[in-house]
């Protein structure tokens, strides 16, 4: 089989928004082999290029659609259209683990829970002065000293609203999604992408597999102070003016953490 480059007929070049697409033209001859193996023959044939090689004049374009047309028992004519890849084709023509796209959206999260992340009922503390509080079968227990005021009040629910900003990363792995399902719900451990701990939140995934490796994309959802919870109890309708860590504010951790470095990938 002889295949011949670049052939004037039918070769263009346009530009648009989109950028450059370029169309060369090959010629096959001498076809020969098998009827059953005689596509496969040609689009393997030595010397035409092959799905997502590079333009030889512009080096940003990529062979991304080949067409071979039979003229005649003997001959092709093959058309070659190379064009900038888009998200969707790099997540083919690049490695594994590769990241594809990124998306940024703008959120807003609720943290609504019983529960702190070790399984513990969540309490907001405050006494105004020395006291005895005590919980006794999960009722709050009050000691009051004349002319001193104490508070102790179990925290049915924390619900906050919070504004976030997330991203969704897709990539191509050779990796099931569902191995990543520990992560769901889980904040980073460590620092991730220049963040301190506990500042993303895995909120999702969704995967597919196509031809030979997963289509996976990631959703992680950003917060500065951090996904632990600051809660600041409220005496007669408002925060008290003397509240402070550990005495009317209360920090909970509400969400487990993981490792994101085995995640494979940073923003």
């Amino acid at each position: 089989m002889t295949v011949h480059l670049d052939k004037v007929d039918n070769a263009t070049v346009r530009q648009d928004a989109k950028g450059i697409t370029a169309v060369r033209v090959a010629h096959l001859s001498n076809i020969g082999g098998r009827p059953d193996t005689v596509h496969a023959d040609a689009l393997s044939a030595a010397g035409l290029p092959r799905w997502g090689d590079t333009h030889p004049a512009f080096p940003t374009l990529r062979l991304l659609d080949i067409v071979l047309e039979a003229i005649d028992t003997r001959q092709w004519r093959g058309i070659l259209t190379y064009r900038e890849p888009s998200a969707e084709d790099r997540l083919f023509l690049a490695p594994l683990g590769t990241v594809a796209e990124v998306e940024w959206f703008s959120t807003q999260v609720t943290v609504d829970k019983l529960y702190d992340a070790e399984g513990n009922r969540m309490f907001h503390w405050y006494a105004g002065s020395p006291t005895s509080v005590l919980s006794v079968g999960g009722n709050i227990v009050e000691t009051r000293v004349a002319g001193l005021r104490a508070l102790a009040v179990k925290a049915e629910r924390a619900d906050v609203q919070i504004p976030s900003v997330g991203a969704r990363v897709t990539m191509a792995e050779a990796t099931n999604p569902r191995t990543r399902q520990a992560y769901i719900g889980a904040t980073n451990r460590g620092y991730w992408s220049g963040d301190p701990p506990q500042t993303w939140l895995f909120v999702g995934l969704a995967g597919r597999f196509e031809r030979d490796r997963w289509i996976n994309t990631y959703e992680l959802v950003y917060r500065q102070n951090t996904w632990d919870l600051e809660s600041v109890i409220e005496y007669n309708g408002s925060p008290p003016s003397d509240a402070t860590v550990g005495n009317g504010i209360t920090y909970f951790r509400v969400y487990q953490s993981a490792n994101y470095q085995q995640l494979g990938f940073e923003l």
